[in-house]
């Protein structure tokens, strides 16, 4: 991505299928980053695309993300687990479209899930006939899709 690029939107590499982090690079960027092939905004409060051609098992995002943006996780099918920080408090439809079984693990509890501001009705993926994404395991129990 050139160093000039101002305004990328959500999830701007949707179904690019050989996308990772061998061929996806930005450098001297204002307002991104990518790190270990993930996109996020510069201050890293947002992760904006975890690119469809990544092939980590796990991912832990970082604790300084505060929003999962609209579709980051759209098309993800290698990813078995995923670690949410509780400094997360908003959910942008990031699992929209997942195409694979995700366990989600929420360092925080039930409680404090439920406060996250979930963007509409496909927030993790909640589609009518979804069979990705079952349920989010929390540090106090398990939140049932």
């Amino acid at each position: 991505l050139p160093s000039t690029i101002k305004n990328i939107g959500f999830n701007p590499f949707y179904a690019i299928l050989n996308l990772n982090a061998s061929n996806f690079s930005i450098k001297d960027n204002n307002y991104y980053l990518i790190e270990n092939g993930v996109l996020f905004n510069k201050d890293k409060t947002k992760l904006i695309s975890y690119p469809y051609g990544l092939t980590n098992k796990e991912y832990k995002i970082p604790t300084t993300v505060k929003t999962l943006d609209n579709q980051c996780f759209a098309l993800t099918n290698n990813l078995d687990k995923l670690y949410i920080p509780k400094s997360v408090t908003k959910i942008d439809e990031a699992f929209y479209g997942v195409t694979s079984s995700i366990e989600i693990n929420y360092e925080g509890t039930i409680e404090e899930f439920n406060k996250i501001d979930k963007t509409g009705s496909n927030s993790y993926s909640i589609n009518e006939g979804s069979y990705y994404l079952k349920e989010i395991t929390c540090s106090d129990g398990v939140i049932k899709l």
